[in-house]
């Protein structure tokens, strides 16, 4: 029994102290508290999420890999965007149909014809879940609204994920959206200034979770 109760113990501590983590996060993000925009390979980033999210995915038996990137960059803030892709990612794993799978990819946007405008990338994630109804598909980027909050308790989720996310993408001039969403799946778009990576480095070898 006591070993029970410690093990529930252990259990709701790391949820506080994530949950702790994640608000802080969101702080800074709404505060502006940035050192400065750099330029972020979304290649880079997709793969480190795809390696802290293994254990869940394996889990689940989610399989979760990285498509075509366009050897493609975001300007922002590593540590903020490393945060976006990593809740993203993990989103769409923990509420994924068993044995699905997470396809993460991006691509570039060039500048029009007009002197004012800049190249823009846009990030892709999408997941075979059940989808998300159209009345939610607003207020899913709401700080602790969950769509199935029985679901929710279950899987431990405090609602904050794609509230930081989409706090942190509005901050460095972005958009995110649920670009598509069905009983098939769910894709969810972000949209940040970047382009091509002005030196392109080695192409990491494909991950996948669940291997």
């Amino acid at each position: 029994e006591y070993r029970e109760s410690l093990i529930i113990v252990r259990d709701r501590l790391h949820q506080l102290t994530e949950m702790t983590e994640q608000l802080m996060v969101l702080v800074r993000a709404q505060e502006g508290q940035v050192v400065g925009a750099t330029e972020v390979s979304v290649e880079a980033l997709a793969h480190e999420a795809v390696a802290a999210v293994a254990p869940l995915a394996r889990e689940r038996g989610i399989t979760v890999r990285v498509g075509p990137t366009d050897n493609a960059v975001i300007y922002a803030e590593r540590l903020l965007l490393t945060r976006v892709v990593d809740n993203l990612v993990r989103n769409a794993v923990q509420y994924n149909r068993p044995g699905g799978e997470v396809v993460i990819t991006a691509s570039v946007e060039e500048p029009g014809g007009n002197e004012w405008s800049a190249a823009h990338t846009t990030l892709r994630v999408a997941d075979t879940g059940h989808g998300i109804p159209d009345a939610d598909r607003e207020k899913v980027f709401e700080r602790f609204y969950r769509v199935e909050r029985s679901r929710n308790r279950r899987m431990g989720g405090a609602g904050l994920g794609l509230a930081i996310a989409s706090e942190v993408v509005r901050l460095f001039g972005g958009t995110i959206r649920v670009a598509s969403s069905s009983a098939d799946g769910t894709t969810l778009e972000v949209r940040m200034p970047g382009g091509h990576a002005t030196m392109a480095g080695a192409t990491p070898e494909p991950v996948l979770a669940n291997s």
